[in-house]
């Protein structure tokens, strides 16, 4: 309960919420507590895209300046092939730190260049033990396209 929300209770009130509370964890003693524990699945690993990439076939000279123009990073679970742009390639839009199955498929946009003159390019790897695996990259207008063929081949 919110502070200001117990000020305003009266103190029979009051008497009968701390009795009750009393009541309920007495209720509970012998009980064995319950914990939520987030569990790392069997078969995942845990993913730093900057570390990992820079490890991979991207390195960034400053880890500072990591996306300095911007960029992202999506799971790649199917196709969609109504489309022909990004919306084509099924998946999350992942963050830097995150747990994903080994053997799974990933898409990162390094946007490249100046400020003024951006060079996006596509890079899709797979998850792993060992870290990320480049399968294939692609830029330009058909880069989406262009990836079909390897995520088909390498999507389980």
């Amino acid at each position: 309960m919110d502070t200001e929300k117990l000020k305003m209770l009266s103190d029979t009130e009051l008497e009968i919420l701390h009795e009750t509370v009393h009541k309920l964890i007495d209720s509970r003693k012998g009980e064995k507590p319950t914990v939520i524990i987030k569990e790392i699945p069997a078969n995942t690993r845990l993913v730093r895209l900057d570390e990992e990439l820079a490890k991979a076939e991207k390195v960034y000279s400053d880890q500072e300046n990591w996306r300095y123009n911007g960029g992202w990073a999506k799971t790649v679970t199917g196709l969609d092939k109504t489309h022909t742009n990004g919306y084509s390639i099924l998946g999350v839009f992942i963050d830097n730190l995150v747990n994903l199955p080994i053997g799974s498929l990933i898409i990162d946009n390094s946007i490249h260049g100046s400020r003024k003159s951006h060079n996006p390019i596509y890079y899709l790897y797979r998850i792993t033990e060992l870290g990320l695996v480049l399968l294939e990259k692609s830029s330009g207008k058909t880069w989406a396209v262009d990836l079909w063929a390897a995520i088909e081949k390498n999507l389980k």
